[in-house]
C-alpha cells in the first residue's frame, strides 16, 4: 500500500503478481502499466486515484475500491481485467479498448463511454448502468442492470443474460414518444423511457424484477420500452415482480414480447374504487367512478394514485359543501330569531330586557323617548356577527363559517295595548369553507321578511314570531389530483322557513330580575337544484329540503344600574339547546360525466346538545343617544360559535 501522494512526470508500473494499492489522491502524469498482478485504487475510503492524464495499460487486473463517486475518463486498454469493488459508483467516460473481463462486485459501475470488448458480471447486490456500450452481460440473481435517463440507451454488443431474479431498472417521464401499438384490439401510447439495445440475443430467466423510477402518474393503456433483442429472445421471464404493483392499486404492469422487443404494459387491474373506501361520501363516489368508462378523465386521474390519494380525491369530488352549507345557513338562522326575541323582551316597561344591541325610536315623536315606549310605534335595529367552527366526524370535513348583517324592525301595540305586533327586515351573508382536501368554499346572500307578536299577563311572557329567507347562494371546488384539475362552480337559491315562540317568568329580586324561560324553533330550509360549470367533475344537484327543531330552556338575568348620568343594563343568559330532527344534511347529487348515477353526500352535522351563553350591556348615554354590546356563544357537540352584536342608536 503506498498511502503518499505520487507526483511528477513519471510513470507507475505494477510488475509483480501481488497487489498494489494506492491509496493517495495521485498527480504524477505519465502512464501507467498493470504488467500482471493487481493495482487497486482505493481501500474502501474516499481516496486513491490517478490522474486523469494517465493512460492507463492493463494486462493484469485494475480494482477500484471507493465508497464515493470517482471516474476514470482516460482509455484503459491492454488484455487485463476491471473490478468494481467499491460501495460507491466508478463511472467510465472513455472508449476503453481492454478486453479482459468486467466484475461488478459491489456499488455501482456507470458506464457512459464504451466497454464493448469486455465481457461484463453484474454480482448481487451491485448495479450496471449508463449509456454506453458493454460486451456480453450477465446480471446475476440480485443484482441491476440500469440505463441512466430518461431516453438512455445502455447498449449490450453481444448477448444478455439476466438471471431468475435479476432487476432491470429504468427511468420513465409523461411525455410521449409519439409512437402507438395496438394489442388486442386497444390501442397503447408509448411513453418515453430507459432502455436496453442489445446486438445480440436476450435470456430472461424465471422471474425479471422491474423497478421503474416514474417522473409522472401512470395511465391505463400505455407502455415503454424494455428491452430491444436484435437476436430475439432465447428465454423468456415467466413471472414480474414491479414497484409499481405497490405504487398503484388500480394499474397493474405486464411484460409484453413484440417480436425482438419487450415492453412493459401497464393496464387497469381488477380492484373496484369503491373497495378501497372508508367513509360514506367516499363510497357513494366510488361507486359512481366504478360505472364510468376508461376514457373518463375522472378515471384515468384516480387510476394512477394509491388508496390513500383515490381516498382523498374521492373526498374532493363528492361536493360535501353542499351539504355542509345547508348546515351553517340552518345555525345563522338564529341570529333573526334572536333579535326578533330580544326586541319584544324590551318591549313593555318591566325592568330588564336583553336588547343589548336592540335601539328604539319613536315615529309618533321622533325625539327623547325614555326608551320605555310600551304605548307607542318603534323602530329598531341590530347589526351582527359571527364565526363558527363545525367539527369533521371521519366523513365531511370540518367546515369554517362566518356571518355578517344586520336586522330592522318596525312594530306597535294593538288590542289596547295587550299585544304587540310588528314586522323585520333583514339583509345578512352567509360564508364557509372546507379545507381537508376539498378545496370547497363558498358564501350565501340571505334577504329575510318576518313578523312577530307578544304580549304578557303580569309576569308570564308570550313572545312569537315567523321568518322567511331568500338564500341566494354561490359555490366554488377546486378539485386536482394526479394530473387533473378543474375548478367547478355553482349559483342555486333556497328559502329558510322558521316559527318559533318562547314563554318566560319574571322574578324580581333585590339583586335584579330572574326570568327562566322555554323557547322552541322550527327551521327548515329548501334548495333548488344546481348544475356546475367546470368539466368532468363537475355536479348536478337535485332540489332538497332539511327541517330541524330546537328547543332551548334556561334562565336570563338584568338588572338596571345607574352610574352618574349613565343608565346601564348588564344582562346575561345561560340556557340548553337540544336539536331534533335530521341534523346531519344530505345531499343528492351525481357527476355530470356519469349519467344518472345518484351519489348520497352527507356534510357537517349540527350539534344535538347545545349550550347558550349571552352576555352583555346596554348603555344610555344621554336622552338622545344608546349603545349596546352583546356577546353570542353557542358550545355544542358538533360545532361552536360566537357572535357579536353592537349598537348605537340617536334619538330624534
Amino acid at each position: 500500500t503506498l498511502a503518499q501522494v505520487i507526483d511528477g512526470t513519471g510513470s507507475l508500473s505494477q510488475n509483480g503478481t501481488g497487489t498494489l494499492v494506492l491509496n493517495a489522491d495521485n498527480t504524477y502524469t505519465g502512464a501507467t502499466t498493470i504488467a500482471q498482478g493487481v493495482l487497486q485504487l482505493g481501500n474502501g475510503g474516499t481516496t486513491g486515484s490517478i490522474a486523469a492524464s494517465s493512460a492507463i495499460r492493463d494486462n493484469g487486473s485494475l480494482v477500484v475500491d471507493h465508497s464515493n463517486t470517482v471516474t476514470l475518463a482516460q482509455v484503459i486498454d491492454g488484455t487485463g481485467s476491471l473490478s468494481q469493488n467499491g460501495t460507491g459508483t466508478l463511472v467510465l467516460n472513455a472508449d476503453n479498448t481492454y478486453t479482459g473481463a468486467t466484475t461488478v462486485k459491489s456499488g455501482t459501475l456507470d458506464v457512459e463511454g464504451s466497454i464493448a470488448s469486455s465481457a461484463v458480471t453484474v454480482l448481487r447486490g451491485s448495479t450496471l448502468s449508463g449509456t454506453g456500450s458493454v460486451g456480453n452481460t450477465l446480471v446475476e440473481a440480485g443484482a441491476t442492470l440500469a440505463p441512466t435517463g430518461v431516453n438512455g440507451v445502455l447498449s449490450v454488443q453481444g448477448n444478455l443474460q439476466m438471471a431468475d431474479g435479476a432487476t432491470l431498472s429504468v427511468y420513465e417521464n409523461d411525455h410521449p414518444s409519439g409512437m402507438r401499438m395496438v394489442v388486442n384490439g386497444q390501442t397503447y401510447e408509448q411513453l418515453n423511457s430507459g432502455t436496453v439495445a442489445v446486438t445480440g440475443s436476450t435470456a430472461l430467466t424465471g422471474t425479471l424484477n422491474v423497478n421503474v423510477i416514474p417522473g409522472t402518474f401512470f395511465k391505463s393503456h400505455e407502455y415503454f420500452a424494455l428491452i430491444s433483442s436484435a437476436g430475439g429472445f432465447s428465454d423468456k421471464a415467466d413471472a414480474l415482480r414491479s414497484n409499481l404493483n405497490n405504487l398503484y392499486t388500480f394499474l397493474m404492469p405486464s411484460l409484453y414480447y413484440n417480436g425482438d422487443d419487450l415492453d412493459l404494459m401497464i393496464y387497469r387491474n381488477n380492484v373496484t374504487f369503491s373497495s378501497v373506501v372508508q367513509t360514506r361520501n367516499q363510497r357513494e363516489v366510488g361507486r359512481v367512478l366504478d360505472t364510468l368508462p376508461e376514457s373518463n378523465a375522472l378515471v384515468q386521474g384516480i387510476e394512477s394514485l394509491d388508496a390513500a390519494g383515490a381516498r382523498q380525491s374521492m373526498n374532493a369530488l363528492s361536493g360535501e359543501v353542499y351539504a355542509s352549507a345547508r348546515t351553517a345557513l340552518i345555525q345563522d338562522s338564529v341570529y333573526v330569531r334572536q333579535a326578533t326575541l330580544d326586541r319584544l323582551e324590551t318591549a313593555d316597561c318591566q325592568e330588564g330586557g336583553m336588547g343589548g344591541a336592540i335601539h328604539t325610536a319613536s315615529l309618533a315623536t321622533g325625539h327623547k323617548d325614555e326608551g320605555c315606549l310600551a304605548g307607542q310605534a318603534v323602530l329598531w335595529g341590530e347589526a351582527y356577527g359571527g364565526l363558527g367552527h363545525n367539527n369533521g366526524d371521519g366523513n365531511a370535513a370540518s367546515m369554517h363559517h362566518s356571518t355578517t348583517g344586520f336586522i330592522m324592525g318596525l312594530d306597535t301595540p294593538i288590542m289596547d295595548g295587550r299585544w304587540r305586533v310588528g314586522g323585520l327586515f333583514s339583509y345578512g351573508r352567509s360564508m364557509f369553507d372546507i379545507g381537508s382536501g376539498r378545496g370547497s368554499l363558498g358564501h350565501s346572500n340571505n334577504i329575510t321578511v318576518g313578523g312577530y307578536a307578544g304580549t304578557h299577563w303580569g309576569a308570564l311572557s308570550l313572545k312569537l314570531g315567523a321568518a322567511y329567507t331568500w338564500n341566494m347562494l354561490s359555490l366554488q371546488r377546486n378539485v386536482a389530483f394526479s394530473d387533473y384539475s378543474s375548478r367547478q362552480s355553482s349559483s342555486y337559491s333556497g328559502g329558510t322557513v322558521q316559527v318559533f315562540g318562547e314563554l318566560g317568568y319574571r322574578f324580581h329580586t333585590a339583586y335584579g330580575t330572574v326570568e327562566p324561560f322555554g323557547h322552541v324553533a322550527y327551521v327548515n330550509l329548501a334548495t333548488n337544484g344546481y348544475q356546475e360549470a367546470g368539466g368532468a367533475a363537475a355536479l348536478q344537484g337535485r332540489g332538497m329540503n332539511t327541517g330541524v327543531t330546537f328547543s332551548t330552556f334556561g334562565v336570563k338575568m338584568f338588572k338596571t344600574v345607574r352610574a352618574g348620568n349613565l343608565l346601564l343594563l348588564p344582562h346575561g343568559s345561560l340556557a340548553y339547546r337540544r336539536a331534533f330532527g335530521l341534523l346531519t344534511p344530505t345531499n343528492h347529487t351525481t357527476l355530470a360525466s356519469a349519467g344518472g348515477n345518484d351519489m348520497d353526500v352527507a356534510g357537517v352535522a349540527l350539534s344535538q346538545d347545545s349550550a347558550v351563553v349571552d352576555a352583555g350591556v346596554s348603555i344610555r348615554l344621554t336622552d338622545r343617544i344608546d349603545i349596546g354590546l352583546s356577546y353570542i356563544g353557542q358550545y355544542g357537540n358538533r360545532s361552536v360559535e360566537s357572535g357579536a352584536t353592537g349598537s348605537a342608536h340617536f334619538r330624534f
